[in-house]
């Protein structure tokens, strides 16, 4: 079946930087041409629920310094919360210098390991050399069976052929 060519050409890789500049420049003159347009309906819209008492009560009233002194008392609010935690990282920062106190975890022994889930400490070292290996758990999420698929190395002109080896928890 023929397939139909693309309807849309995109490849705007081959436009020019000053073509892209005059494309630009008049997708922004037309949408502002058209929110232009729309400026009426915004205007009755901001008048019949009340848009206007804020802006004669701001801008013909001067009631802005009180604006003002708002955001004055959010900036100071904001130096002070921001310089306690500067001055609270200063004190850290002297008292913790070139002590590092965070270090390794001990290693746990293989016996831990095999007392946590109920085995010996010898199977669990047969399975940790093992190269596949696929744990089973119950619901309760403890374990509860072990595959082994250890591949046969003396025939390698069977590939994909595996021994599994079950273990059981006690």
């Amino acid at each position: 079946m023929m397939s139909l060519p693309e309807l849309i050409i995109d490849r705007p890789h081959l436009v020019s930087d000053s073509r892209r500049l005059l494309y630009g420049t008049m997708t922004f003159m037309f949408w502002y041409l058209w929110l232009y347009l729309w400026l009426p309906a915004v205007t009755f819209v901001a008048w019949a629920f009340g848009g206007f008492l804020g802006y004669r009560q701001v801008i013909e009233l001067k009631d802005y310094m009180g604006i003002i002194e708002t955001l004055l008392i959010y900036a100071l609010i904001v130096a002070v919360l921001g310089g306690t935690l500067l001055l609270w990282a200063t004190y850290n920062f002297m008292r913790f210098r070139g002590k590092e106190r965070r270090g390794p975890l001990p290693d746990l022994t293989l016996q831990v390991y095999a007392d946590h889930i109920g085995v010996n400490e010898r199977d669990l070292q047969t399975w940790r050399r093992a190269k596949i290996v696929h744990v089973h758990h119950d619901r309760h999420g403890h374990f509860h069976r072990l595959e082994i698929h250890a591949r046969q190395l003396t025939r390698p002109s069977a590939p994909g052929q595996s021994a599994i080896l079950f273990a059981q928890a006690q």
